[in-house]
Order: C-alpha cells, then sequence, then structure tokens
C-alpha cells in the first residue's frame, strides 16, 4: 500500500525529516489504495528518488540504502569479492563509491578477511593513479570500503565501444599505469589483476587503478580461498583473470612479484592496441598453457600504425620468464 511505502522510505532514512514531510503532504489527497509504484515513479521524475532506490525500496530492502553517513545512489558495478555503488555522503555532499562485501560472502572468515585485507592495502596507497580510500567500516553487520569516485569509464569498455586505442592514447594509459605500479611496488603491494577493466579513465584523461581485491602485501598474511568474478580462475592457490596472468601467477599466486604485475600490464597493452587478449583459446586451460608455451604475438601482425620499437617493449613485457621483463 502506499502507507506501507512510505513508511520503508522513512525507515530507510535516505531522506530527512523535512523531505518526509513534505512527500506526506505532497501525497495527502492521494487515494491509499494506489500502486506503490505509481507513486515510486512519480518520486524518481520529480527527482527525490533514484531509479535503484526506487527499485530496492518497493522489493523490500530499503533498509540497506543507507551506511552510516552515506545514501546508495546506484549500482556501478559487481565482481567476486562484491559490489560496487555510487553514494553521497549526506552532509558534506561528496560521491563516492562504495563496495560491500557480498551476503553470501559474511559466512566464510577468509573471505571477510580478504576484504579487510583490501581495506588495509587501499589505505596505504596514495597516488594520483590510484583510486583513493577514504573510509572504511561496518554497518548492520555489513562490511563496507567508502573509495573516491571516479567519473569516468574502464578501459575495457572503452575498446568494446569505440575499438582499438590510438597509438599515442594506449601508451598514454600505459604509462600512468605503470607509475602507478612502481608507487605500489614500491609500498610492497603487488596488484595481481590488472586488466583493462581494472584501469578507468576519468574526463580529464587521467587514469586510475581499481581493485585492490587481490593484491598481496609482501610478507603479509595470504587468503587462498576461491575467488570468482570476470573470467576469474576458480581454483583456490590461483587468483586472478586468465586472459592478463603471468605463466608463473598461474602456477603460484603466491610468488609472484612486480614483474608479474609488468606481464598484465603487457597483456592491457597489446588489448588495448589490437582489441583482443594476446592469447585466446575456447578454454581457461587452452589460455594458460599459451601464456606459459605459445609464442609471443607480435602486434605488427595486428596493425601497420604501431612502430617497431613499440612492439618491442610489449613482447619484452610478455617474456615468459620474469627475469627477461622490464623491473
Amino acid at each position: 500500500t502506499l502507507d506501507d511505502f512510505l513508511n520503508q522510505l522513512a525507515d530507510s532514512r535516505i531522506l530527512s525529516a523535512e523531505e518526509m514531510r513534505a512527500i506526506s503532504t505532497q501525497f495527502e489527497q492521494v487515494d491509499p489504495s494506489s500502486h506503490p509504484d505509481t507513486i515510486a515513479d512519480l518520486l524518481v521524475a520529480t527527482g527525490r528518488l533514484t531509479r535503484f532506490q526506487a527499485e530496492e525500496l518497493q522489493a523490500g530492502r530499503g533498509g540497506r540504502l543507507a551506511l552510516g553517513e552515506y545514501v546508495l545512489l546506484k549500482q556501478i558495478g559487481a565482481g567476486g569479492m562484491g559490489r560496487v555503488y555510487q553514494a553521497r555522503h549526506r552532509r558534506l555532499e561528496r560521491l563516492a563509491a562504495i563496495k560491500m562485501l557480498p551476503d553470501e560472502a559474511l559466512d566464510s572468515t577468509i573471505a571477510v578477511e580478504r576484504f579487510q585485507q583490501e581495506v588495509r592495502v587501499a589505505a596505504r596507497l596514495l597516488h594520483r593513479n590510484i583510486v583513493i580510500t577514504h573510509d572504511a567500516g561496518e554497518a548492520d553487520g555489513i562490511h563496507y570500503l567508502v573509495m573516491e569516485f571516479v567519473d569516468g569509464q574502464n578501459l575495457a569498455r572503452l575498446v568494446s565501444r569505440n575499438g582499438p586505442f590510438a597509438v599515442e592514447d594506449a601508451i598514454t594509459c600505459a604509462m600512468q599505469a605503470a607509475e602507478a605500479l612502481s608507487y605500489a611496488h614500491e609500498q610492497g603491494v603487488v596488484h595481481r589483476d590488472i586488466k583493462p577493466s581494472n584501469l578507468i579513465v576519468d574526463r580529464q584523461g587521467t587514469l586510475k587503478i581499481l581493485d585492490m581485491g587481490l593484491a598481496r602485501i609482501a610478507a603479509g598474511n595470504e587468503a587462498t580461498d576461491e575467488t570468482t568474478g570476470e573470467r576469474l580462475t576458480s581454483a583456490g592457490q590461483m587468483m586472478g583473470t586468465y586472459d592478463f596472468m603471468s605463466p608463473e601467477q598461474a602456477e603460484d599466486t603466491r610468488n609472484v612479484a612486480a614483474t608479474s604485475d609488468m606481464y598484465s600490464l603487457g597483456c592491457t597493452l597489446f588489448y588495448l592496441l589490437s582489441g583482443r587478449p594476446p592469447y585466446v583459446g575456447e578454454t581457461a586451460v587452452n589460455i594458460l598453457l599459451a601464456h606459459r608455451e605459445a609464442p609471443i604475438p607480435s602486434l605488427l601482425s595486428q596493425r601497420d600504425d604501431v612502430p617497431a620499437s613499440l612492439d618491442n617493449v610489449v613482447r619484452r613485457m610478455l617474456a615468459k620468464w620474469p627475469e627477461e621483463r622490464f623491473a
């Protein structure tokens, strides 16, 4: 009923008391038997609710739209280690990205530990090309991480929409990512999941690295439970995205070093310039074996405007043995 919907809206705490009084006054003359969908549509049309908020309220999940001082506005991403939402701080009115650990993972001690590890890793990294962590906490049993909201597109989506990058643009993105990784490696952090969808470019052209969920802290504790997500390997000892995974990471996640991130960045640069990963196959095993055994592909066979010097750089980044790559 209308009353049920308005009561749930009040309980959600996403609107102030003054806003709720205005809404109650607005609907005083409305038939109490009106379908809540009609009311929700009106509130979305007048800008009082986002479409996401209206759908969550209609589904009976209004109580999860507020986390402390943050109000969730819409979902902007999802993966094996949680969903990501655009949110707004009530008092500061600052947009943020909030990552929440999924409900099904709350019963897993290792999943919670890994999420907390992500918080610890992210908090120690401060670089213009790495998404900034603002806050972390737990509310009503929900573990969450508050990050800088980046108004932009990830590189995978840009390639999907526009095709391969111009050579200069691809180099610019790779250089920014390399600078961020160099900084992270100096802090003892190896990312372990560098790929186009974890690199986002904002409207000013600044690239930022996302998702430290698989990052390893040197000499730190290592969680080894199963990880799921975008084309992720399913074995507990193997974490990462196999289209962009180094041969040594496929063998033992725990022993990867900075040169593994270099390999993944090389795969990403190849993808930006060709529109496809360096190795393709019908199964994960096919691709993982190709990373280890297949000849290193040349960009010169993909397009004719790639300088031979750049092709040499990418081929060295994709060297099978870590010691043969750039440090």
